[in-house]
């Protein structure tokens, strides 16, 4: 492991990216290869470097980050992954968006198959009809997921009461989000994909990514974390489409889904080495 150290001369960015947080990320050798990834375009002493000697943790922000050093930073680390990950061939480095979002406003009910952490039930648009549906779709390793926790739990809390179901979807194991949630909370209804038919029917390998349904399992919008707001929950509710800026597709979804799946395999495979 390689500590990750969200790093700026002047400090101007150190407040928006790094609270002392402690994250584990998965290992691989491009982590010792990060000098300066990420700049942001209007402070150009901001940038993510790598640490040696290796440590096992990663600094991140628990309050809240800001949405243009984050994606740019993780936009630039998962490039490098991708193009080094044993499993993955990528041919070149991905762009971090596309100009469209992940799914047309208006589809409804893209495949859902998962499995809540808690309880095992499997969710289905069935049992949330009548309700408007907030999923977000989330990773351990990464950083701005964890980030945005307090503000989900802090929206359920607003919307007791009403009819709104918040779903966080990972793709992970319960070996490998149980014990990040003991450390970072979610009160959300935290579930499973299975097998990533989720994440594939709602095309959401940029996360973070927030995906808001209608009552009728209508999409309403795609929204980055830090603009989902009890605002724009009330003007799904009252059956009106958000006017917000739309969160864009990753434009490499193939090669996100094998870095995605090398990742899991890794998990799967340390934790039967560990029941063994």
């Amino acid at each position: 492991m390689v500590q990750a150290i969200y790093a700026t001369s002047s400090g101007s960015c150190a407040h928006d990216v790094a609270q002392g947080d402690q994250l584990t990320l998965p290992t691989y050798p491009s982590f010792q290869k990060l000098a300066t990834l990420g700049r942001r375009g209007d402070d150009p002493s901001c940038r993510v470097t790598a640490q040696n000697p290796p440590t096992k943790e990663l600094d991140v922000s628990r309050d809240g980050y800001n949405r243009s050093v984050m994606r740019t930073i993780f936009a630039a680390v998962l490039c490098v992954l991708l193009q080094t990950a044993e499993s993955s061939s990528v041919s070149g480095p991905p762009q971090p968006a596309s100009v469209k979002p992940p799914l047309r406003i208006g589809t409804q009910q893209p495949l859902l198959d998962i499995t809540v952490l808690k309880d095992g039930h499997h969710t289905t648009w069935a049992e949330l009809q009548g309700k408007v549906v907030i999923i977000d779709f989330w990773a351990t390793w990464c950083a701005p997921c964890i980030a945005s926790f307090p503000k989900l739990n802090a929206l359920k809390a607003e919307s007791a009461g009403k009819p709104v179901e918040f779903i966080s979807v990972s793709y992970e194991t319960r070996g490998q989000v149980e014990p990040v949630l003991r450390r970072f909370p979610l009160e959300t209804s935290v579930s499973l994909d299975n097998d990533f038919r989720t994440f594939k029917s709602f095309n959401a390998w940029g996360i973070p990514s927030v995906f808001v349904f209608d009552k009728n399992g209508r999409l309403a919008s795609v929204v980055y974390p830090e603009d989902l707001s009890e605002a724009l929950i009330q003007t799904v509710l009252d059956g009106q489409i958000p006017n917000v800026e739309q969160e864009k597709a990753w434009s490499d979804p193939v090669g996100a889904e094998k870095y995605f799946r090398a990742l899991r395999t890794e998990a799967v495979k340390k934790e039967q080495e560990t029941h063994h």
